[in-house]
């Protein structure tokens, strides 16, 4: 039974029994200062988000950490799109936007389609990659989502990429860090075909050549990779050669297309077109006058015919004629070729993350945190769905009606209607949001804790947010913010170390701080006399008194508002793992 350790947590309790988390957690008792603890220890339950629990009327808390995931648009289905962000897919019709969402067994971080239906006339396949230890490839049926195959061993901690072969039969997977592992599967078998290491760096994707079955393709940070699957006196292998950029900047590459006479072409973070041919650069192409092809980094390109779909981050969609690419002639003295588009269309305020063709209409994923449905050939664009464009740090639910309120990294606060599954209306600030509480039961005061230190105390209105006061309690990320019931006492944690008490009832007036002595703080949470404050440090926990701007009277004593508060600590010995016999065949 491996176990990844997990941030401790604590609440005071009033009996000894393991309550609702027995199933997920190993309880150990501790007895403190002012009462017995219960500390819950061990893995997180697959397939669980951040949740709150209370347990004799004090919440906890516990949280999965599932970092940081990939998005990608895929499609199978003419006339539906796939978005999959943290550890839910979800299946929209563009059109009408009604949706059915596969639930992977732990956060996700990858889609891939298998689009050989539409040759072959049979069942359609989805595919989910897991994150975390160990994680499995997930294989569904469709529509009935279910589970058909799973495929074990990929990676140590996270996908980075999955396609399908162009016939169907075949899946390859590369794994991120810290093994950067390569692996074709006979999914049907749920075997592995071959495995091997595919670079050193990060990975961005793979693809399997469209004309000559065995041939693979990678890319991602400062490399190209071409593989192929050979035989050799000792069986199959995967031979792979690294790219050559010769003169030109090393460059990563997330874009590729291959041709049909076996040469590619490829993005780059500056902008430019490469052709190789094999594993060298045989030109780049920029614009008439040297201009490169997008500014900054190419994150689509595809062959439609004679045509080169190009796009990037700089929202730019730009036509090329194939035939500009294949007879281009260069010389030693100056590889580069000028072409100008045949189409170029952009779409303002979008950052191109990647695209994806229907029939009549591209799907696009913005970066900015939207899907956009762009048709062919009128050009016309709406947004499909808005969304937070990066991590959701803070989630309250409205007490009095169906409304969400999130705010993320991407510095936006979000307001959702949850019957009509939409936004109602944002706001954005200059820096990223890192936590969130609601300032008591019924209220519609919000308080925002940010990246540069700052809190921001918003009121939730009809149709919008208004803020009501700012004020910065530290130089660093603020992590924690928590209200003590009785609703007087304020306590912010920040990643520094630094604990500041505010004292509300005074119109936030600053009480002071402390300084904890080492470790980073993961969570805290108040006594239900709103006396004592519980902060956990990895495997420790400190209990401090809650100060009072009455305790301190001369402002000359407390200038710098550092101030000494009463505390006590709990280290908790981690159980020693149980011993793993290994049976010998």
């Amino acid at each position: 039974s491996r176990t990844i350790p997990r941030t401790v947590s604590a609440v005071p309790i009033l009996s000894s029994q393991p309550g609702p988390f027995a199933n997920r957690f190993r309880p150990l008792k501790v007895k403190g200062n002012y009462g017995i603890y219960l500390i819950l220890r061990g893995t997180v339950a697959p397939g669980t988000t951040k949740r709150k629990r209370k347990i004799c009327g004090v919440e906890l808390t516990y949280e999965p950490r599932s970092g940081d995931c990939q998005t990608r648009c895929v499609s199978g289905v003419p006339g539906w799109q796939e978005v999959q962000h943290g550890d839910i897919g979800r299946g929209k019709n563009a059109d009408i936007l009604c949706g059915k969402h596969y639930t992977a067994y732990r956060p996700g971080n990858f889609w891939a389609a298998d689009n050989s239906w539409k040759k072959l006339q049979r069942p359609m396949r989805r595919c989910v990659a897991e994150k975390g230890l160990d994680p499995k490839i997930l294989l569904y049926s469709y529509p009935e989502v279910k589970v058909i195959h799973t495929l074990c061993k990929g990676t140590n901690r996270t996908f980075s990429s999955l396609e399908f072969s162009p016939n169907g039969k075949k899946l390859a997977s590369v794994g991120n860090s810290p093994d950067f592992l390569l692996t074709v599967w006979d999914w049907k078998r749920e075997a592995i075909i071959l495995h091997t290491k595919a670079f050193s760096q990060e990975i961005y994707r793979v693809s399997f050549s469209p004309y000559a079955e065995g041939r693979l393709y990678t890319s991602g940070m400062g490399h190209i990779r071409f593989w192929k699957m050979a035989n050799t006196f000792t069986g199959l292998k995967l031979q792979g050669t690294v790219g050559k950029f010769g003169n030109v900047d090393v460059s990563d590459i997330s874009a590729f297309v291959e041709l049909k006479d076996g040469r590619l072409i490829s993005g780059s973070e500056e902008g430019y077109l490469f052709m190789w041919d094999e594993n060298f650069i045989q030109f780049r192409i920029a614009m008439e006058g040297n201009v490169p092809c997008h500014d900054g980094m190419i994150e689509y390109i595809a062959l439609e015919g004679r045509t080169i779909i190009s796009a990037g981050v700089d929202g730019w969609i730009r036509s090329w004629n194939l035939a500009d690419f294949e007879f281009a002639e260069v010389s030693e003295e100056d590889p580069m070729v000028r072409i100008k588009p045949t189409r170029e269309h952009q779409l303002p305020g979008v950052s191109i993350k990647a695209m994806k063709r229907g029939k009549t209409y591209w799907l696009i994923q913005d970066q900015n945190g939207a899907i956009h449905k762009l048709t062919i050939p009128g050009y016309r664009t709406t947004t499909v769905a808005r969304f937070h464009a990066g991590s959701i740090t803070g989630a309250i639910t409205a007490p009095k009606s169906h409304n969400l309120i999130t705010c993320g990294l991407d510095a936006t606060v979000i307001c959702w209607d949850l019957l009509e599954r939409k936004e109602l209306f944002r706001r954005t600030f200059n820096q990223p949001a890192t936590t969130m509480v609601s300032a008591g039961d019924g209220s519609q005061c919000l308080l925002m804790g940010f990246k540069d230190g700052m809190v921001r105390i918003l009121n939730r209105q009809t149709t919008g947010f208004r803020l009501t006061k700012v004020f910065k309690p530290h130089s660093s990320e603020i992590s924690k913010l928590a209200i003590s019931p009785d609703g007087l006492t304020l306590a912010t944690v920040a990643v520094n170390g630094e604990v500041f008490f505010v004292d509300i009832a005074s119109g936030y007036s600053p009480i002071g701080f402390v300084t904890l002595s080492e470790g980073r703080p993961s969570n805290l949470c108040w006594s239900l006399d709103s006396q004592r404050l519980l902060i956990s440090l990895a495997s420790r926990i400190i209990e401090f008194v809650c100060p009072k701007i009455t305790d301190y009277p001369d402002e000359s004593e407390r200038r710098t508002l550092e101030i000494r508060c009463e505390s006590h600590e709990l280290v908790i010995e981690p159980p020693p793992l149980p011993e793993v016999k290994i049976e010998k065949k």
